[in-house]
């Protein structure tokens, strides 16, 4: 199945299409602008990020959501961004509230921003090592090691006029372990967990990047602000 979360609309929320997305069914959470989405595969939980009303949670498919924010302060209901790692703790990116974090399927909600310089995070990913990274809006990335208990700032080439490169927007990992960043000033790629940074903006028509997406044979896709 194919998900996917729309802007505040009568019509919005979250659709669904089970036909590669030739057609789309509304299965939840309508009225509500839907900014992000990540399913948890060990049990089929649906999980989604919302602006302003926080988090929200299907234990049947999309058919029935529940409210849960325990924990989450008003500057963490501005959700960005979701992602879980192989242990089944889910991670939220917010506005200004940093990064939280769930180990119980989001019941309770834990603000882990150690070492973090900056709490508006954009983007979230993990990779096979379970090292997560943080796009924030204009302190570059971070990294943690340790399951978010801390954060170390990895902006080593990281780059670009006006130090718009700092403004990571999306964040994506590949089989190879390989990190690619969207940024306002492009598509970067670390090949040492984050550790530097090169920037790889040939072809890009628009360097103004919003999301990234990689398939099972290593294709990247980006999707750009125009263009």
């Amino acid at each position: 199945d194919i998900l996917i979360g729309t802007s505040l609309d009568a019509d919005g929320g979250i659709f669904r299409s089970t036909d590669n997305g030739n057609t789309w069914t509304i299965i939840g959470i309508p009225e509500h602008p839907v900014t992000s989405i990540a399913i948890k595969n060990s049990n089929g939980y649906i999980f989604t990020g919302t602006a302003a009303v926080g988090i929200y949670r299907s234990i049947d498919d999309g058919a029935n959501w529940t409210q849960i924010n325990q924990g989450l302060p008003i500057a963490g209901l501005n959700v960005n961004t979701l992602a879980i790692n192989s242990s089944g703790y889910i991670f939220t990116g917010s506005i200004f509230g940093g990064i939280f974090r769930s180990t119980n399927n989001g019941d309770n909600w834990v603000q882990i921003n150690q070492g973090l310089t900056q709490n508006y995070i954009l983007s979230l990913a993990i990779n096979s090592s379970g090292h997560i990274f943080a796009g924030t809006s204009g302190s570059g990335a971070f990294r943690s090691t340790d399951n978010g208990d801390s954060w170390t700032q990895i902006n080593q080439g990281l780059f670009g006029q006006n130090g718009q490169g700092y403004y990571v927007r999306s964040l994506a990992t590949n089989s190879n372990g390989d990190i690619f960043a969207g940024t306002a000033e492009g598509v970067f790629r670390s090949t040492d967990n984050g550790d530097n940074w090169v920037q790889i903006n040939q072809g890009l028509t628009n360097i103004s990047v919003y999301s990234l997406a990689i398939n099972s044979n290593g294709d990247i896709f980006a999707g750009t602000g125009g263009g």
